[in-house]
């Protein structure tokens, strides 16, 4: 008994409390297993379902004269979800099952019920504890700025970027693009578009040889897209100074990643 936890001795001390709308367990006067639903003063019947759902039949017991805790015993439900006039799914009584649905808590405290774990709450439990990436300070730190990072990351979301626009934009936020700088099989780590500056991910936003497609792009968006709205200063023509193309909100993504095809393959002549 000494290996026996505390917690859990008091867990058995603690008396059994009968809530209204309970599903219970019982035994009829043949001996045969039973559910039903306990209201004060009373029991109803239920029979089961293929699906495991209770449906409320015949007329409610009275249980005045009923010991509660000897006739009644505890049981576990999975979900909330179910047919109109069918209680919860029954597995059981909570002593024959595992594992029970409630009387779990997050990493933070917070209850939870195991059929609420669904594939987007277990990624949020889990992603929340690393913070922001670090990509976010990094761009903050090399373009001077306190860009607006919810708004970046919504442009991930585009109709104009195809699945390979949308990975390539997502490794370059993340600084993942496989660059003259950051392989080490390359000794030369000059840009191989202008020959001029080392190749790196910021280079990439002001390099000198995708000004005409920035430009082509900025038009683009100018004509179709900003027709109702007064376009930026760089929208003149002008060479993008270091930073501006990520740290502008309605330039975000454009130059780099949701250029419409014909621009994509413009770029291709360019290069």
């Amino acid at each position: 008994q000494k290996r026996i936890p505390t917690w859990f001795k008091q867990q058995l001390k603690q008396k059994r409390e009968w809530k209204p709308n309970e599903i219970v367990r019982f035994h009829d006067d043949t001996n045969e297993i039973q559910y039903g639903i306990y209201h004060p003063d009373s029991l109803h019947q239920l029979r089961l379902t293929a699906s495991g759902h209770g449906i409320p039949i015949g007329t409610p017991w009275s249980t005045n004269e009923w010991e509660l805790d000897a006739e009644f015993t505890k049981v576990a439900t999975w979900g909330t979800k179910a047919p109109q006039h069918h209680t919860a799914a029954i597995r059981g009584a909570q002593y024959e099952t595992f594992p029970p649905n409630e009387g779990w808590v997050t990493s933070r405290g917070d209850p939870i019920k195991l059929t609420d774990l669904t594939i987007r709450r277990m990624t949020l439990l889990f992603t929340n504890k690393t913070g922001p990436p670090s990509c976010q300070k990094k761009w903050d730190h090399i373009l001077r700025s306190q860009i607006e990072w919810k708004k970046v990351w919504r442009t991930l979301q585009n109709a104009f970027a195809n699945p390979y626009d949308t990975k390539t934009w997502f490794r370059l936020i993340h600084r993942g693009l496989r660059l003259n700088s950051n392989d080490k099989s390359i000794a030369d780590k000059t840009c191989r578009l202008c020959q001029t500056t080392r190749e790196s991910h910021a280079h990439l936003l002001t390099c000198s040889r995708l000004n005409e497609l920035r430009r082509l792009v900025l038009k683009l968006l100018k004509d179709h897209l900003l027709r109702r709205r007064r376009p930026p200063e760089a929208l003149r023509g002008q060479d993008l100074p270091r930073g501006e193309l990520l740290a502008n909100l309605q330039l975000a993504g454009s130059g780099v990643r949701s250029a419409p095809h014909a621009a994509r393959r413009r770029c291709q002549r360019i290069a």
